[in-house]
């Protein structure tokens, strides 16, 4: 009896991994997650990790802080989709391990904010997780405004930072992609995704070129102009025209703020706050002595965009 006993034993043990590797993630409950994000398979993969936030299931807490703790200097794909994951989990257990992580200088605030598109995270818990966790200042050296101004069909959005600190600081300017400087958050509290594009950069852009000293009250200050371009087509034009008269929403009907560099899709004509978004991890070339590491957050000003 106890032969037999022992031989099922074995053959479930057996079966059990052949069984689990060949299941779709999405049917796994959460011990067969769990055994892949405690490293039972290959690697933890950001499939499982999804896959727990669907869950929501406190169980898997430990696993993903250990995820946090093994990712967080590659500041990868794992390391985002884990934190996306405890936020949706959200107990107090999960909040701390937030704390600690995302409210760290090293922490790159701006991908993070992208990954949180990237991997289907609810919208209203989108909005939440990054009011809540990428809207905070790290830093008490430097400060940051945004200012806008509309010329020629166009907005001219200038940031400008600012060394409040009693000694010399050493800041990178960004020469292409400064659209995702910006977090944009449309009437109805949805923040944004940037999408970045391709572009022509003429004249030097070299990294060595891009690091700044500023001394103490002194600023740094770069800009960003974009357009407001309706995307629709004469004909889309006429059919929402026609809808509009008699009273039928039209969820399709966007428009884009265009930067050249990086556009945003837009959904409705109406004020939008906008705010500007600085952060350095510090992993920078090591001549520069005075680098400053960390996140600064300017307060939102609004902006009124329509098609």
């Amino acid at each position: 009896m106890i032969k037999t006993i022992t031989a099922i034993l074995l053959v479930l043990l057996l079966v059990n991994p052949i069984l689990t590797k060949g299941k779709e993630i999405n049917d796994m409950g959460i011990d067969e997650l769990l055994s892949i994000l405690e490293g039972g398979a290959d690697h933890p993969s950001s499939k499982a990790i999804n896959r727990v936030r669907e869950l929501k299931d406190p169980k898997a807490i430990p696993a993903l802080e250990k995820i946090m703790r093994d990712h967080f200097e590659k500041q990868d794909e794992l390391l985002f989709t884990a934190a996306q994951t405890l936020f949706c989990i959200g107990t107090e257990d999960a909040h701390r391990i937030l704390r600690k992580s995302l409210l760290d200088k090293k922490y790159h605030v701006r991908e993070s904010i992208i990954y949180s598109f990237n991997r289907g995270m609810e919208k209203t818990l989108r909005n939440e997780f990054i009011k809540k966790y990428h809207l905070n200042n790290t830093s008490d050296d430097l400060s940051i405004k945004i200012t806008s101004a509309e010329m020629s069909g166009e907005i001219l959005f200038n940031v400008t930072l600012k060394n409040i600190s009693k000694k010399p600081l050493i800041l990178y300017r960004p020469w292409v992609y400064i659209g995702e400087y910006l977090l944009i958050e449309d009437p109805d509290g949805d923040f944004k995704k940037p999408l970045p594009a391709i572009v022509d950069i003429f004249g030097p852009h070299s990294e060595k070129a891009n690091y700044f000293e500023i001394f103490p009250q002194d600023e740094l200050k770069f800009e960003m102009k974009a357009a407001l371009i309706n995307n629709n087509t004469f004909l889309e034009d006429v059919v929402i025209f026609i809808k509009k008269i008699l009273f039928i929403e039209n969820k399709n009907e966007f428009f884009m703020l265009s930067g050249g560099d990086v556009t945003y899709y837009l959904y409705k004509s109406g004020k939008y706050n906008i705010y500007a978004i600085y952060d350095m991890d510090g992993n920078y070339p090591p001549e520069t002595k005075n680098i400053w590491s960390g996140r600064v957050v300017s307060a939102p000003i609004q902006v009124k965009l329509k098609r």
